[in-house]
């Protein structure tokens, strides 16, 4: 599962030949838990239109409180943010540009831009939702430049209730910013992150957010479900392994690791989601995050595909899934729940060969986005994710071009690790993220296919 441009004697051997290389990108440790002072040390420059003066005095009150360390004037800096609020037209674009067009260059390898602005669709006319909405070009095509230096960059919009309260926008933006600011973000890049004005009062904190939470993770013996069982056991949470019988020894491995427990189950037999329920009531009482990875690939062109492997690929993948969220939906899933799906780039682009599992991933972010919708008054957020090229023992068997291709065709030109895929998880099960449901979260670098 190693990139050669990454590490080894043959990264030296083509920067040597001065042929471009990734920036290695800088990802927290897997064990070391999200602390109240994350960012101690840490340089940043903030800015804002001038309406969102003081917006911006209380988000460098709070960030202060976490360690960063404001620049004002010149000298080197890890990130960036700017609060561009509403613009009313399309000349209160121009402060964004100056502030980028005078700064980028001192942001280091690895660094973060952030920019911070009412939702487009909630603006107040034609021109100043143009404006709004001009920004989401702007972000992807700023995080294509600043890709090759392992920069990220991603649009935060909010709804407008959050701007006329500082104590809504410190309780559903901040800690938004704090994520996309962290080293846990470090392989996403040119997202829009919409937030809402939930209404859902939950206590935001950092460390150990998720004392005291049950968690399921499907297919979570090993590869990215192992990663995000770590995580989430690593911020406190109690984490049920569910997996196949023939995962058995791994499963109660890494359950024995964690402090958890493991489930041997086949979430595809027609009595899984009911006997699921039951074990977490009987042992646990409800559960709060129900992580859906438990995911299959039967590659083949339409005309060579098989009935057997086009129903194993929708079963597992959506069936099953739908299946197990709507058992706990109906009874066993707490108030001010989280609900994560496992989609793919390919559920929203489509790919050659995986006509069985596009449509299940595209399934998968239609039945979170359906129920994000209809579960918002419990305070229930529901997410999907797509990773793009992600390193994994499935991808180290691919043909060498495919395998370089999924690498190189993204703005960071690199392929992805479990563990950001794990951190993205544990973000949206967490209280820092009870502003955001119905998203659809592309963690792959940037990638290009269907960007």
């Amino acid at each position: 599962m190693s990139d050669y441009l990454q590490t080894g004697p043959l990264r030296n051997i083509v920067k040597t030949l001065k042929i471009p290389v990734p920036v290695i990108l800088d990802r927290a440790e897997i064990d070391v838990p999200i602390k109240e002072d994350e960012f101690w040390g840490r340089k940043i420059k903030i800015d804002g239109t001038p309406e969102s003066a003081s917006l911006k005095a209380s988000f460098k009150k709070k960030l202060d409180e976490r360690g960063v360390d404001f620049v004002e004037g010149e000298g080197i800096v890890e990130g960036l943010v700017y609060i561009a609020l509403a613009p009313s037209k399309i000349a209160d674009l121009k402060p964004l540009y100056t502030f980028i067009n005078a700064n980028l260059k001192s942001v280091k390898p690895n660094g973060r831009v952030i920019i911070v602005a009412k939702n487009w669709q909630e603006g107040d006319h034609p021109e100043q939702k143009a404006a709004l909405r001009s920004l989401i070009g702007f972000t992807k095509a700023l995080a294509k430049e600043c890709g090759g230096f392992g920069t990220t960059v991603q649009l935060v919009y909010a709804e407008a209730p959050l701007f006329s309260s500082h104590t809504g926008f410190l309780e559903k933006v901040l800690p938004v910013v704090h994520f996309f600011l962290s080293k846990r973000s470090s392989f996403i890049t040119g997202q829009v992150i919409e937030v809402k004005d939930s209404g859902v009062d939950e206590n935001v904190h950092y460390y150990q957010s998720l004392q005291g939470k049950i968690a399921i993770v499907t297919g979570g013996a090993r590869g990215i479900g192992g990663d995000t069982v770590k995580c989430l056991a690593r911020e406190g949470a109690k984490v049920v392994i569910v997996d196949v019988p023939a995962m058995e020894k791994d499963g109660k491995q890494l359950a024995e690791q964690v402090g958890g427990d493991f489930l041997a189950k086949d979430i595809t037999t027609p009595t899984a989601p009911k006997e699921i329920r039951d074990y977490i009531i009987a042992n646990y009482g409800n559960l709060d995050i129900l992580v859906n990875n438990a995911g299959v690939i039967r590659d083949k062109m339409i005309v060579n595909m098989k009935p057997e492997q086009w129903d194993l690929v929708l079963n597992v993948n959506l069936e099953a899934a739908i299946r197990l969220t709507e058992a706990f939906l109906e009874i066993g899933m707490n108030q001010n729940g989280r609900i994560i799906g496992l989609s793919s780039i390919n559920g929203i682009a489509g790919a050659a060969g995986q006509t069985n599992y596009s449509a299940s991933k595209a399934g998968l972010i239609g039945y979170i986005q359906a129920i994000a919708e209809r579960e918002w008054m419990r305070g229930i957020t529901a997410n999907a994710i797509a990773p793009g090229f992600i390193e994994t023992q499935m991808t180290e068997n691919l043909p060498f071009f495919i395998k370089e291709g999924g690498r190189r065709l993204s703005a960071l030109k690199q392929g992805g690790l479990p563990i950001d895929i794990a951190e993205t998880i544990t973000f949206l099960s967490s209280p820092m993220a009870s502003g955001i449901s119905g998203q659809v979260l592309r963690v792959c670098g940037g990638n290009f296919v269907g960007a």
